[in-house]
């Protein structure tokens, strides 16, 4: 790959931002050369090139057009005269962050159980001494702060939060927080009356939280999965976070119809 696209790759999905790449892997077209890549981000801008602009072009309407979100073998041109070329092109999911926002007991599952779901875990709190490597040895970042200091970097449109500092001010401060960034999903332990409090709190603050922000509010937060204790309500929290992540609604998997991972169906 290109240095110049495999640092735009690397930069987006830093960011948070999915894309798709396009590789031409079979081709009998003279200006299509075999390997040849396009480089398309979530906002359709494009980084290099097939070899051809037209196939390029052909590229982005396609994805203009259906915003695919898996695996795609596109054959150029569409009549099957020849010369001619097959793209394959591979929706690239940025890796989300559960960003787990207080670092006390409970905190510690989390972050586990986070991390074997495969999220990138970021655990954050304005205490030093709670962040110790030892409490949370797969968590990618211990950042010490307080709500206001967390770095943009890890707000991104691919990142799942969860309130959970048992301090009611301090709660608030992070739901400002969220509420003000990209992040798809707040969550917030504990009851349901606790989060009308913050909110009704906020609302007296003149901090209301809008529609938008009440759509990605998880309170209380995690799945009805049912068990007591720091692990089953780890458990319960990154499902729900997963499943909102993967697009997929909490059910059976035996009650599923059709393939249990349709892009790679599509992809094969």
């Amino acid at each position: 790959m290109d240095p110049g696209m495999a640092r735009a790759m690397v930069a987006e999905l830093e960011a948070g931002r999915s894309l798709w790449l396009a590789t031409v892997v079979q081709s009998s077209h003279p200006q299509v050369p075999l390997g040849a890549r396009l480089l398309v981000t979530g906002d359709l801008r494009a980084t290099g090139s097939l070899g051809a602009p037209a196939l390029d072009q052909d590229v982005l309407t396609r994805l203009r057009a259906g915003r695919p979100q898996s695996h795609l073998r596109l054959h150029w041109p569409e009549s099957g005269r020849s010369p001619s070329a097959e793209v394959l092109v591979e929706w690239v999911r940025a890796v989300p962050w559960l960003l787990v926002l207080g670092a006390g007991g409970d905190a510690e599952a989390l972050a586990t159980i986070g991390a074997a779901a495969g999220f990138r875990v970021a655990v954050a709190d304005h205490r030093p001494a709670l962040l110790r490597r030892e409490r949370f040895p797969r968590a990618e970042e211990l950042v010490s702060c307080e709500p206001e200091e967390l770095p943009e970097r890890l707000l991104t449109p691919q990142s799942y939060g969860v309130v959970l500092t048992h301090h009611f001010q301090r709660d608030v401060r992070w739901l400002k927080r969220l509420f003000a960034s990209p992040v798809p999903y707040v969550g917030v332990l504990g009851p349901r009356s606790r989060a009308e409090q913050l909110l009704a709190h906020l609302r007296r603050e003149g901090d209301a939280p809008g529609q938008q922000d009440l759509a990605r509010l998880y309170a209380p937060v995690g799945l009805d999965l049912g068990g007591e204790g720091a692990g089953a309500v780890a458990l319960a929290v990154v499902a729900e976070a997963a499943a909102l992540h993967h697009g997929r609604e909490a059910r059976h998997l035996r009650d599923r119809q059709g393939a249990l991972h349709p892009e790679r169906a599509q992809g094969a």
